[in-house]
C-alpha cells in the first residue's frame, strides 16, 4: 500500500508540472471472462484454475481475508464514465462496496461448478490487510457509478463464460 501511495504522489507531481490533472482510479479485486491465474493475483481466476485442474489452491491462512470484488463489465463502464467526464475527481474508487470472505467465494464457485476445491493452507501473512471494502461513494456521487453485477451473477456469468453451462458437473443451479 505504502508503494502505491508513492506511485500516486509521484503521478501528481509529474503530472501537475505538465498541466495535466490525472484521475487516480483504485480498483477492488476485479474478476471476468478471461482473466489470467499464472500472474499470481486474481483469487477468483485461480481458484476457477485449480478447480478445472484439479490442483490444490494455495490459500494464505483459513480464507476469512475480507475482499471487495466487481465485475470487468462494471470496470468497464466506470472507466469509460471516468473518460467521458470533463473534469473528473483527482481520485475515484471503483468497486463493489461490499465484502465477502475469500473462502465464502470459493464455497460459491464449488457450488457453480459442482466441483470440489482442494486447499493447501499456506502460513498466513499476518502484514496482510484483514479487510478491504472500497468506498465507492465518490464514484456514486460523481459518476453516477454503481456496479450492475452483483457477486453472484457475476460468478455465475464467468463460470458460464469459462466452462460452459453444459461442461459443468452437477446440475445447473440458476
Amino acid at each position: 500500500a505504502g508503494e502505491k501511495c508513492l506511485l500516486e504522489g509521484w503521478l501528481r507531481t509529474r503530472l501537475s508540472r505538465s498541466g495535466v490533472r490525472p484521475c487516480i482510479v483504485r480498483l477492488a479485486n476485479p474478476y471476468g471472462p478471461g482473466q489470467r491465474s499464472d500472474v499470481g493475483q486474481g483469487i477468483v481466476a485461480i481458484a476457477l484454475q485449480a478447480l478445472r485442474s484439479g490442483r490444490a489452491l494455495p490459500l494464505r491462512g483459513t480464507g476469512s481475508a475480507i475482499r471487495d470484488f466487481i465485475h470487468v463489465d462494471d470496470v468497464t463502464e466506470g472507466l469509460w464514465q471516468i473518460v467521458t467526464m470533463p473534469n473528473p475527481p483527482a481520485l475515484l474508487n471503483l468497486g463493489g462496496g461490499e465484502g465477502y470472505r475469500i473462502d465464502a467465494i470459493l464455497r460459491r464457485l464449488e457450488r457453480l461448478t459442482g466441483q470440489r476445491l482442494r486447499i493447501r493452507e499456506l502460513t498466513e501473512d499476518h502484514s496482510e490487510i484483514r479487510s478491504s471494502v472500497l468506498d465507492i461513494g465518490l464514484a456514486r456521487s460523481a459518476l453516477g457509478f454503481s456496479p450492475r453485477i452483483g457477486i453472484d451473477q457475476g460468478l455465475r456469468r464467468l463460470v458460464d463464460a469459462e466452462w460452459g453451462v453444459f461442461d459443468r458437473i452437477g446440475h445447473d443451479s440458476r
